[in-house]
């Protein structure tokens, strides 16, 4: 069985776990805030009002987490291009071998026919 995000790493996993945090912090304060309502206990109130500072702190420290991750995201992605020490130099998918180019050949020859 396959889990959505396994095959991720790096950058995009930091971000996609600060994302679930921040949208499963609000959605249980939203949540919290419509049971909260009609509360009369004062233990229940305590308890909430823990429970709500907990979320807050968790949706801001995700939301400041994400503007981190994604500055230095983006900021690593132009040191590597600008900075790469084969500047200049084109980068070739393939490399052009004769071996490549036969088989190539044959495979259009065979498509062809």
């Amino acid at each position: 069985m396959r889990f959505f995000g396994r095959d991720v790493e790096g950058y995009p996993k930091i971000v996609l776990v600060l994302v679930a945090i921040l949208l499963v912090a609000s959605g249980l304060c939203g949540l919290q805030m419509n049971v909260s309502g009609g509360v009369q206990s004062p233990f229940l109130s305590v308890v909430f009002i823990a429970l709500g500072t907990i979320e807050l702190g968790a949706m801001l420290v995700s939301a400041v987490g994400l503007v981190v991750v994604l500055l230095a995201w983006a900021a690593t992605s132009l040191y590597g291009r600008f900075s790469s020490p084969s500047k200049g130099e084109t980068i070739h998918l393939f490399d052009g071998s004769d071996k490549d180019a036969k088989s190539d050949e044959k495979d259009n020859e065979d498509f062809k026919t």
